[in-house]
């Protein structure tokens, strides 16, 4: 048995090959990986495979891409039986642990606990600052343990999914407002606006700086290499008032291919609140449009109240409630 840093890409290969049995809750299923997102996820792993030269190229010409991705793997018996992934938010001292997991024939043996301290050491040693992760409330065994090296609950995010149901009509923009296509390397609207929305609970873990919105210069060879790996669509859109402060941001993406789900993020102003039907109308009419089978995937912060009741409105479900737990190092 030993723990060893990631290797790219052929880890991520191995690892997506186990995913749906790591993440197989028998009492909660909705919890589990589905059928399109395990096939998405095989997909994906292995067309990274065949970019990951270019990939390096790109890293080794920007420093600030280095971080794109890390995590360490237990290997016991000749199998992967445990696994971390994490990365830095842009080029700050922020970093995520995107997934935690552990076979089931090697649990209960203290592996998720060594492999979670394995990235706190690397987060330090790379400079890192403040360390947050994602868990399902109800996982009890998971949250204690991240409580026990430190971490705090300080948000929490509904994952919710809408099943296929057409799509509604093209909706009217409200009065007063404008909605603009952008692109992620027009970056300052997007940080001025969340920085003036998230709460102080949230930035004191997710600091909210420039940094962590504005991409290096290679990210614009990268970012369309990695959209067409992934099989996406991706749009981005800014609403903003008639005078010219920023009310929300809205990211769609649409699935290319045969696998995976369609998905929708908003940040939206409280302040403009009155958006928000608009905002899901507006976004679910491009998705559905373009690919009207497909499931419908979003993570709403639960401070964002006027989100979340319109996203109900609209007919989407909860499937389960994410806490964010944080690490100050």
């Amino acid at each position: 048995m030993s723990i060893r840093s990631i290797k790219l890409p052929e880890d991520l290969v191995r690892i997506g090959e186990i995913a749906a049995e790591v993440w197989h809750y028998p009492d909660h299923p909705e919890w589990s990986v589905q059928l399109d997102e395990e096939e998405s996820l095989a997909d994906s792993m292995e067309k990274y495979q065949r970019i990951w030269p270019f990939v390096r190229l790109i890293q080794f010409l920007a420093p600030g891409l280095r971080d794109f991705l890390h995590g360490h793997v237990w290997e016991q018996e000749g199998r992967i039986a445990g696994f971390t992934q994490l990365n830095r938010r842009g080029t700050t001292a922020t970093w995520y642990i995107s997934a935690v997991g552990v076979h089931p024939d090697f649990r209960r043996r203290g592996i998720a606990r060594k492999l979670v301290e394995a990235g706190i050491d690397l987060v330090r040693e790379r400079g890192g600052r403040q360390l947050s992760l994602d868990v399902i409330e109800g996982n009890v065994p998971a949250i204690k343990l991240y409580e026990s090296l430190g971490f705090e609950n300080y948000s929490a995010n509904l994952l919710l999914e809408l099943a296929p149901n057409g799509a509604p009509p093209l909706p009217a923009l409200p009065e007063g407002y404008l909605l603009n296509p952008t692109d992620p390397f027009t970056w300052p609207p997007r940080f001025e606006l969340m920085k003036r929305i998230t709460p102080q609970s949230v930035s004191r873990y997710e600091p909210v700086e420039p940094a962590r919105y504005k991409r290096p210069f290679l990210t614009r060879l990268l970012f369309p290499l990695l959209v067409r790996t992934e099989g996406l669509q991706v749009h981005h859109a800014l609403a903003s008032t008639t005078a010219g402060q920023g009310a929300a941001y809205l990211v769609y993406e649409i699935r290319t291919r045969e696998t995976g789900r369609n998905s929708i993020t908003i940040d939206l102003d409280p302040n403009h609140a009155q958006l928000a039907p608009y905002l899901f109308d507006y976004a679910l009419h491009q998705v559905r449009t373009a690919n009207p089978d497909r499931v419908v995937e979003m993570q709403i912060p639960l401070w964002q109240e006027a989100l979340t009741e319109a996203a109900h409105t609209v007919g989407f479900e909860l499937r389960a409630k994410l806490l964010t737990l944080g690490l100050l190092l």
